[in-house]
């Protein structure tokens, strides 16, 4: 079909018909997947359309004429009469191919159906293709159906967090790939309507519509109107992830930023071809397509025009600093790559933004700009998988958690009421957050909770939390001989070793009941619950048939096991499990000795060997002291 239309066009030539292009109009032809746009000369339309239905059917292939346009102009009025004035054969054919190839479907059965010219534009690949009246009526359609879909997200999904997360990733990420043909059709091509140095600036029908929906849909989100959310809290938005901002879209400089590196790409494949892999062979464009993209070929291109108005400044931050500002135009369009140019726009727009943040926050907040622009806090707001349930907040503590990101004031601080230190709280919440007078256990618990899902992974794929053979067999013998001899207990213990008996059993409980234990590192010997011991050399033994240890170290307990929150009562009893000469039997028990001490002997005979030291009173905030001793771990999977 190529061929026959070239031929075609060659007849035009030979005639001195030499068209638009000076080569007898070529067709120039596009697909994608099933869907197939071409550019034809009038008098090609009729031929081109009938042909492609004759070749194609062999193959299974047809022209569907409900979905097949022809548009024949932009400007709103049908072509075809001023074409019958001039040559009425081709306005007859082109007449002929509307209404045999574009058409409605019928309204009432059994009627015909109804032909269509399209004369302002049409949609291509979810993009405009035409004029500017009907590109900016198909973005406000678009904006339209993100807000129905925004309104249905806050009707059915009452988890504010996970509605956040939709509305981020999902909802209004069906508009910025039409910020770029908002530019296209809208950029005005003088100075006095827009600067060219300030198009991170822009603002056009589009970039409103973007903004309108953040703000009304946060509004929502937080429980107050759309116009209390401020400025500033809408630039926390668009500031990145890894400047402490929420990374939101940013209509203001990403449409600037989109049609000039689409334009730069399309131009330098229209120069140069396309190359389908590295090292292939480029595919040169024709040339009537190559004279589009070109400047001098085609000075009359508003496209073009607006291209050339926003390169050099765009150039000035896409390319590396080693290139010297005046040769950054060229090298832009010939050499940069076009995800290199996207990163460095990317950080330098999202700096620009931290910087305009400074400059609209309220002046008396400003010191708290710092903290609020972590990283660390807008990670687990926004990006985080929300399937974790761990990984969530409930509503109402998420709504403050946001508004404290944004900076905005708390409606339930409006009052003024007063801290119980006496102070009053202030409207954006900075009080509640450091008056030492509020308890910050729920918050300190829940952080190191919340640590042992990930830390006993890592752990244990660094070998830090794996036991030896050996020492895996001797702590299971350990707590069959704690729950036996704890269920066979004899009530008739004598009064002078009932303290011993009492503090020994509940010790040994922690390792029965409790999470996993965590030994650190592998090469020690010498478990000990006294957070007083300061090892020494002397102290550490090997055991039989193990290897040599380096030093101590101190076996932690969880948090949250229950011995360790219980009072011990004030004994002489020895919480260190030291060393024991006397043989273990788990068969037989002595009557004179209790049932818990027998426990004793059989886990001190190979935990540890040294002097004991005395029990202190079990507490869960107790810091090591011991320079060998491991900051408190989260208790790993169960591996002994």
């Amino acid at each position: 079909l190529d061929c026959l239309l070239k031929d075609r066009a060659a007849a035009r030539v030979a005639r001195g018909n030499y068209g638009d292009d000076e080569c007898g109009s070529q067709a120039v032809q596009k697909g994608y997947v099933d869907d197939l746009l071409a550019s034809l000369a009038h008098e090609d339309v009729l031929f081109y359309i009938t042909k492609f239905n004759e070749l194609a059917r062999p193959l299974g292939l047809f022209l569907n004429p409900f979905k097949t346009r022809i548009l024949t102009s932009c400007n709103g009025q049908s072509i075809i009469p001023a074409l019958a004035d001039h040559d009425l054969d081709v306005a007859t054919s082109l007449r002929s191919a509307i209404e045999l190839y574009s058409q409605n479907k019928a309204r009432l059965p059994g009627g015909s159906p109804t032909p269509v010219e399209l004369t302002d534009g049409f949609v291509y690949l979810g993009s405009p293709v035409g004029s500017a009246s009907f590109a900016n009526n198909y973005f406000q359609q678009r904006v339209a159906a993100v807000q129905s879909e925004a309104d249905a997200l806050a009707a059915n999904i009452p988890d504010t967090q996970t509605r956040l997360r939709i509305f981020h990733q999902c909802t209004i990420n069906k508009l910025p790939f039409l910020l770029g043909m908002e530019v296209l059709h809208n950029l005005p091509l003088t100075d006095d309507k827009f600067n060219p140095a300030d198009w991170m600036d822009w603002y056009g029908p589009l970039s409103q519509g973007v903004d309108r929906q953040v703000q009304r849909f946060l509004g929502a989100l937080l429980g107050m109107p759309a116009d209390s959310v401020s400025a500033h809290a809408l630039q926390i938005c668009r500031i990145s992830l890894q400047d402490g901002g929420l990374g939101m879209v940013d209509p203001g400089t990403r449409a600037i930023i989109d049609f000039t590196l689409s334009m730069s790409k399309a131009s330098h494949s229209a120069r140069f071809g396309f190359r389908v892999g590295k090292g292939d062979r480029a595919i040169q464009l024709p040339p009537t397509v190559t004279a589009l993209f070109d400047s001098t070929r085609n000075p009359d291109s508003v496209i073009l025009r607006r291209f050339d108005r926003l390169c050099p400044h765009i150039a000035r931050h896409a390319c590396p600093d080693s290139i010297a500002i005046p040769a950054r135009d060229e090298h832009f369009r010939l050499h940069t790559s076009p995800k290199s140019a996207l990163d460095r726009l990317k950080h330098y727009c999202s700096t620009l933004r931290v910087r305009i943040l400074y400059e609209t926050a309220p002046p008396d907040q400003l010191h708290h700009l710092p903290g609020l622009l972590q990283s660390s806090s807008s990670y687990p707001m926004i990006s985080m998988s929300r399937s974790n349930p761990a990984h969530r907040l409930k509503p109402d503590l998420f709504r403050l958690a946001l508004l404290r990101k944004l900076l905005l004031p708390i409606p339930e601080f409006a009052h003024a009421p007063q801290c119980k230190c006496g102070a009053t709280f202030d409207i954006y919440g900075h009080h509640a957050l450091s008056c030492p007078r509020n308890s910050k256990k729920g918050a300190h618990n829940m952080i190191r909770d919340g640590t042992q899902c990930f830390l006993c992974t890592a752990l244990r794929e660094a070998n830090y939390n794996t036991c030896s053979p050996a020492t895996r067999s001797k702590l299971r013998r350990l707590r069959r001989a704690s729950a036996h001899q704890t269920a066979t207990s004899s009530p008739s213990t004598p009064p002078s070793h009932h303290a011993s008996t009492h503090a020994t059993t509940t010790t040994l409980a922690s390792t029965t009941h409790s999470p996993p234990l965590l030994l650190l590192p592998l090469s020690t010997q010498r478990l000990t619950f006294n957070n007083n011991y300061r090892p020494t050399p002397n102290d550490v033994t090997n055991g039989p048939n193990e290897g040599s240890t380096e030093g101590a170290v101190t076996l932690w307990t969880t948090p949250t096991c229950p011995s360790l929150t219980r009072h011990h009562p004030k004994t002489s009893a020895n919480s260190t499990l030291g060393k024991s000469t006397a043989p273990t039997d788990y068969s037989s028990q002595s009557p004179s000795v209790p049932t818990a001490t027998s426990a004793r002997s059989s886990a001190t005979s190979f935990l540890a060997k040294g002097p004991a030291s005395p029990c202190p009173r079990s507490r869960t905030d107790r810091k090591p002291t011991s320079h060998t001793s491991a900051p408190p771990p989260t208790p790993p999977p169960s591996t002994c």
